[in-house]
């Protein structure tokens, strides 16, 4: 589930009808759904809160139904609802899938209850009111889906520069890297191992050099914001032995973090833990007081950066990159990828720590900092229960 408050913008978006909702649903989760139920939610102070995603075979028991329902609904709560809409992916639009799509919605409304919910279909051609009564809700067929993308909203989106992926599939993968320069990280990957193994009193001069290299990955602004690294491969296959190493790993976690830059630095060139400054830039992001939330070109940055590393690195060094990758996205409320980010770093090394530690702090469904903030603020707002992905 996201929350759209993770990396906005001061300058908000205006959305006047049902239309310009589901024209930006994709955008909230990133990707276009198919096959799938969205949840929807306008919080009671007007704004857009939780968005959250369920496969329609998910919904096919009736118990399962329920059950997924009473969870999306209470965490909707916690959020703050003031109203629901649940939203119907699905290229099955004949009579008997229709009454399908309106018992889902059936159990979906009462769990919101006493918040109002209301349904829709959105179909690869035609959208509409799922409770479209024939008194002029929609037209006869519904409206053409093409319409969507012809928003007012969805054009200011695209401006701002969001564009979601085509399906979650592509939403969820990796860059591909090259054969050849798989084969240059590769060979750079071996040599940094070997010179390690043979000389282990040199990692610290090693962590140095390679949080050297990361900031100044990180610090393309051209290339990075775009979501494009031009690093050699070389550069990224030693950060991924590097990230094996424990303190260049935390130098790294809180450089990605708002006013950890000295605390990182700290990190990278003493390899001991620099008290304080650690423990105040970690609260800022799970405490709920400080309340730091991401900003969208620093952290498309360090998430381009990590995902590049990723792609380059052997399935021995993937964990690192790919924890480091869950983590941010916990952050940024995307509870979508940090779940799989998550699965594969621990696929990759089950002993990971910080996939371990973060996969703790999921099952125990902790929220980020400013996510608990933001429902502390509603009126009946709790932070008891996670906003995590559906």
């Amino acid at each position: 589930m996201r929350h759209d408050g993770a990396m906005s913008s001061d300058n908000q978006i205006k959305i006047t009808s049902p239309s310009d909702l589901l024209s930006i649903i994709p955008f909230a989760l990133g990707y276009q759904p198919l096959e799938s139920l969205v949840v929807a939610c306008v919080r009671t102070t007007g704004k857009l809160g939780m968005v959250a995603r369920t496969s329609l075979s998910d919904l096919a028991d009736k118990g399962c139904c329920a059950q997924i329902a009473k969870m999306v609904a209470q965490n909707a709560a916690d959020d703050g609802v003031a109203k629901a809409f649940l939203v119907f992916y699905s290229k099955a639009m004949d009579e008997f899938s229709l009454i399908g799509l309106k018992k889902h919605a059936k159990c979906f409304a009462a769990a919101f209850a006493p918040a109002p919910a209301e349904a829709w279909v959105v179909g690869e051609t035609r959208y509409f009111c799922l409770d479209c009564d024939g008194d002029g809700c929609c037209p006869v067929g519904g409206f053409d889906t093409e319409t969507l993308r012809a928003t007012a909203p969805s054009a200011e989106l695209v401006y701002r520069g969001y564009a979601p992926a085509v399906t979650r599939t592509h939403y969820l993968g990796l860059p591909a890297a090259a054969p050849s320069r798989l084969r240059a990280a590769r060979s750079a990957e071996a040599k940094a191992l070997a010179s390690l193994a043979a000389e282990p009193g040199r990692l610290a001069e090693f962590r140095k050099t390679a949080f050297t290299a990361w900031q100044q990955l990180c610090t393309h602004d051209d290339d990075c914001a775009a979501g494009v690294v031009t690093a050699k491969p070389a550069q990224l296959a030693r950060l991924a032995v590097g990230l094996r190493d424990v303190g260049l790993r935390d130098a790294v976690l809180i450089s990605c973090l708002p006013g950890g830059g000295a605390a990182a630095q700290k990190l990278a060139h003493s390899a001991t833990s620099p008290g304080d400054a650690v423990r105040d830039v970690l609260n800022a992001v799970v405490g709920q007081a400080e309340a730091a939330e991401p900003e969208l070109v620093t952290y498309n940055r360090h998430c381009a950066v990590l995902e590049q590393v990723a792609a380059h690195a052997s399935t021995e060094l993937l964990a690192g990159p790919l924890a480091l990758l869950g983590f941010l996205a916990w952050w940024a409320g995307d509870g979508t990828k940090a779940n799989c980010r998550l699965e594969q770093a621990l696929d990759a090394d089950a002993n990971n720590q910080l996939a371990q530690i973060l996969r703790t702090a999921m099952e125990n469904q902790v929220r980020p900092g400013w996510v608990r903030a933001a429902a502390a603020r509603v009126p009946g707002g709790g932070a008891s229960v996670s906003a995590r992905a559906a």
